[in-house]
């Protein structure tokens, strides 16, 4: 793991150098987003090297997506319409589209008592 921390720290001082100067404030947000981004992918690699366990990744990319597209909405909206119903359009926009890339599961329905829903929905899951 010190191999990681160095690997992160040397990148972040390279790209710092790089993007300050150019774009301030902004540059050393994109080079620890960068680096961040990175080191994720660094230890995820590493731990499943070393221990080997189910990693949901399709599970991971239907919710990565569903933010996506909430993130492209509420960028669309944004200069429209106020704070609060950014946040209500967002929620609704990750819930429909985990709902029809099927991103939720029997425990998930019954944890947030959909169960009508659930049953129409997973007919062909189960």
């Amino acid at each position: 793991m010190t191999y990681k921390n160095g690997v992160q720290a040397a990148l972040n001082v390279i790209l710092c150098i790089v993007l300050i100067p150019v774009l301030g404030l902004i540059g050393a947000g994109i080079s620890f987003l960068i680096v961040s981004i990175i080191g994720a992918v660094l230890i995820n690699y590493w731990t499943l090297k070393e221990y080997r366990f189910y990693y949901p990744f399709k599970a991971l990319m239907k919710s990565l997506f569903a933010a996506l597209m909430m993130a492209l909405t509420l960028k669309l909206l944004y200069n429209d319409l106020r704070f609060l119903p950014l946040i209500i359009i967002g929620a609704i926009v990750y819930f429909v589209v985990l709902l029809l890339l099927r991103g939720f599961d029997k425990v998930d329905f019954e944890t947030m008592g959909l169960n009508l829903i659930k049953s129409k929905l997973l007919k062909s899951k189960v």
